[in-house]
């Protein structure tokens, strides 16, 4: 995945929540990463989803910080901070606590933003605390590995703009 974005000249930046580093980790973990990993966002609190990537405080009040709706501002405010092509977010409840009405533990939305537009994905995941993180890095991994090799069809009921 990291050869198709340097085949694009493109570059990459991640804003986590729920996976709080994994996700940059895994990236960061293949040699030569550096080439297209500019850098990445661990905003586990709201006030840091505000305030390093512009999350709309009004959004998170309305919807809660597990919601498309703010895993879509987290892609587009790290694309938009770490001034790069494309973006991977991730939010959600990776457990044991912290289910709330209506969002259990395993929910995670992951985000991208890409060349295409903006994609968010809605996951009901299972398994412990770590198990959660896991899945949640591997989708988030696939989803920009779907959008690089040109999968719009299998995108395209997710695209946001």
């Amino acid at each position: 995945m990291l050869d198709l974005l340097r085949e694009r000249r493109a570059t990459l930046s991640v804003a986590e929540s729920v996976t709080g580093g994994l996700l940059a980790s895994t990236i960061v973990s293949v040699p030569g990463a550096s080439d297209v990993f500019m850098e990445g966002f661990i905003t586990y609190s709201n006030k840091a989803k505000i305030r390093r990537l512009g999350v709309d405080a009004g959004v998170i009040g309305k919807y809660g910080a597990v919601s498309s709706e703010v895993c879509i501002q987290m892609a587009d405010g790290a694309a938009s901070e770490a001034m790069v092509n494309y973006s991977l977010s991730t939010t959600g409840i990776a457990g044991p606590g912290g289910s709330v009405s209506g969002k259990d533990v395993g929910l995670c939305y992951i985000g991208l933003h890409s060349l295409r537009g903006v994609y968010c994905v809605k996951y009901q995941f299972s398994g412990s605390r770590e198990d959660i993180r896991k899945k949640a890095v591997v989708s988030a991994l696939d989803l920009l590995r779907l959008d690089l090799e040109g999968y719009e069809k299998r995108l395209s009921p997710f695209i946001s703009k």
